[in-house]
């Protein structure tokens, strides 16, 4: 399993069992980014988990082709 078929399975089950709550989906989806930048900052600086997340937003749009560096 990759990691994000991990997290994929993870947040699935997250958002049945809030539905079954019932509690709001988008108020589930940001506890589990606050979780995730808290998870974060256990290992990594501020400025870096900053730079995850807006390298994920800045690649959220799925119409848009993913831009790979060539070394």
């Amino acid at each position: 399993m990759t990691p994000s078929e991990l997290a994929r399975k993870y947040v699935r089950a997250a958002l049945v069992e809030a539905a079954r709550g019932p509690v709001d989906r988008d108020a589930t989806l940001r506890a589990i980014i606050s979780e995730v930048v808290h998870v974060f900052l256990e290992t990594k600086p501020l400025p870096e988990v900053q730079r995850e997340l807006r390298d994920a937003a800045d690649h959220a749009d799925p119409a848009e082709d993913f831009t790979f560096m060539r070394p």
